[in-house]
């Protein structure tokens, strides 16, 4: 296994389990604060999209290397 296919495997490992984070903060309408900003949920929607976006360009770039 190269170098390439160890990173590629890595970051679709961090970027599935980010995605996972954010799809049950959707799920479960979990409070996040920052200080004294409330995270709304449509924030989380747009990280999964980009999280879930990141997986599959990391796994077409595994098949492919």
């Amino acid at each position: 296994m190269n170098y390439t296919k160890t990173a590629l495997t890595a970051s679709l490992v961090i970027f599935s389990l980010i995605f996972l984070l954010h799809v049950i903060r959707i799920l479960t309408g979990f409070h996040a604060q920052m200080g004294t900003w409330v995270v709304p949920i449509w924030l989380n929607v747009i990280a999964a999209i980009i999280s879930l976006v990141v997986m599959y360009l990391n796994y077409k770039g595994l098949k492919g290397a």
